[in-house]
């Protein structure tokens, strides 16, 4: 409130006082459920006469919430949360925290200026605007030179590196920005894959060679191809799974909708349950009686890069909004580019690749269980400041998001750890301390309103019985209110009907001094309390 106050320009004076306390009124309502009673708990009357007063804020309150907060709210609530961060945990870097509780409040999340080694390099040829997008977009394919490494993440459960990354932008913004740097990485993959995929054609050739009655070769063993497209069967997929042997898949793809090639059951895609399993690479396969058919149930090690305009990215994930599925997932963005503006990208040369290769041979050379102090340290603080935020913000959404956000920061910080020669850095820290909070800010800026719509379907659906809508207001409410209860639960707008009811029975009275208020009886308080 106080907030509020000071960005309406501090205490109102006379003369300015019915005016102020009504845009007071009008801002806060949006975060005290409307209701004026509340309201006059917390509002002053800066000298009004009680009637006024009270009045005014009645009146603000009368239209319901059917628009958005103010731009007075929204910049107070920032002030608020940041000053209340800063105290409670001391970290200035907490700023950027805010941003995914209401991404509509603040812009996007900035890069570190300096960058750990490997990131710079890998965002060095790109526009400024397309950094943050490659930044994110990298970690795919460098986790998929990390088969076999297993990191323990502070719940004492080990993960590996896995990334799914979905890269959001409007039409025309840049999206392929993110491809030259994922070619290089996968350089090393893409080479060994060509002679596996050689010998695999060699010994499809021979099959062809051999009468029915003749003995077919056998497969030949070691046929790990990491590097796949997005067509192929289930067969396809777990045959690829189980010869890479503990390596991870990868996949690049320029369209979302390309995940829906991969034909996961003959009664539709189960997309988003693939992304769950791999994600904690858990059990997968089919299992087939035939003798020439694939047969394998193993753990799904599968990283990749997709990119979308923002409504088909959107729609793509509609029906997964609440199971999951877009926590699992590391998203960003390109922010719209001026009219006439002509990115300019670096070259990517022999020198260039060369600068590359000892990231890449250090990743690969990795294995094992790998531990650094500092990353489960910043982990840990990073997991203590979104409950912070969680706990200022009551933000189930963000709450929803963030704890596997925070295993994804973590991861990581890890894989940079090791590209960097197992040593640890403050631009490391700061890198992943922003990476994540990127990563929810795009979350919430693309799905949060999405979300919290599913989720308040979820508790409505889940209440027992009937829902007793008068319980579900405040002691005073309005018609207004009433309607938008009813359309929660599904039911028509129109409240008149049982307005007459609750008044005829007793439950509710009209308000003598503002009829358009309505009031929970006593009768009905006893029959609750009863």
């Amino acid at each position: 409130m106080k907030a509020v106050a000071e960005e309406l320009g501090g205490e109102p004076t006379e003369g300015e006082r019915n005016v102020k306390v009504l845009r007071m009124a009008s801002s806060m309502r949006h975060i005290c459920d409307n209701n004026p009673e509340w309201l006059m708990e917390i509002i002053p009357t800066y000298g009004l006469p009680a009637e006024e007063w009270r009045k005014t804020i009645q009146n603000a309150c009368k239209d319901g919430l059917k628009y958005g907060t103010t731009k007075v709210l929204e910049a107070a609530i920032k002030r608020v949360m940041s000053d209340e961060l800063r105290a409670t945990s001391g970290h200035a870097a907490l700023d950027s925290s805010l941003v995914a509780c209401s991404s509509s409040l603040v812009a996007c999340p900035q890069m570190p200026q300096k960058l750990p080694p490997l990131i710079e390099l890998l965002t060095r040829n790109v526009p400024e605007a397309m950094k943050a997008a490659v930044a994110h977009a990298v970690f795919p394919p460098l986790g998929a030179h990390l088969g076999g490494v297993k990191f323990r993440y502070i719940d004492n459960v080990e993960r590996e590196a896995t990334f799914m990354c979905v890269l959001l932008a409007k039409m025309s913004s840049g999206k392929s920005a993110v491809n030259k740097p994922i070619e290089l990485i996968m350089k090393d993959i893409v080479e060994r894959d060509a002679l596996n995929r050689l010998r695999e054609q060699e010994w499809k050739a021979s099959l062809s060679t051999k009468g029915a009655n003749k003995e077919k070769p056998k497969r030949p063993e070691g046929l790990c191809i990491q590097m796949l497209v997005p067509d192929m069967t289930n067969a396809a997929f777990v045959q690829r799974l189980a010869d890479a042997q503990g390596k991870f898949l990868y996949t690049q793809m320029d369209e979302l909708e390309l995940l829906n090639n991969l034909k996961t059951s003959a009664r539709g895609n189960q997309v988003s349950q693939i992304i769950r399993l791999a994600f904690d690479q858990g059990l997968y396969g089919q299992e087939r009686v035939g003798a020439a058919s694939v047969t394998a149930m193993v753990p799904i090690r599968w990283n990749w890069n997709a990119s979308a305009t923002i409504e088909r990215g959107r729609q793509f994930f509609r029906t997964a909004l609440t199971d999951g599925t877009l926590s699992r997932l590391n998203f960003c963005t390109i922010p719209p580019q001026r009219m006439g503006e002509i990115p300019v990208y670096g070259t990517y040369n022999a020198e260039y690749e060369a600068e590359l290769r000892p990231y890449i041979d250090r990743l690969n050379a990795a294995s094992g269980l790998v531990e650094c102090a500092k990353a489960e340290a910043l982990a840990h603080t990073l997991l203590k400041e979104s409950a912070e935020v969680v706990m200022l913000t009551d933000d189930e959404v963000y709450e929803m998001l963030s704890h596997r956000a925070n295993v994804i920061a973590y991861l990581k910080a890890m894989t940079l750890y090791i590209a960097h020669g197992y040593k640890w850095s403050k631009t490391i820290e700061e890198f992943v301390r922003w990476s994540k909070e990127y990563d929810l800010w795009c979350k919430m800026h693309f799905y949060g309103k999405r979300m919290q719509e599913e989720v308040e379907k979820e508790i409505i659906r889940t209440t027992p019985g009937r829902a007793n809508m008068l319980e579900m207001l405040p002691e005073r409410f309005t018609r207004q209110q009433l309607e938008e209860v009813r359309v929660r639960l599904g039911k028509e707008r129109d409240a008149a009907h049982q307005l007459s009811k609750w008044k005829k029975r007793g439950y509710v009275v009209v308000d003598q001094v503002d009829t358009d208020l309505y009031i929970k009886s006593e009768k009905y308080k006893r029959r609750i309390d009863n």
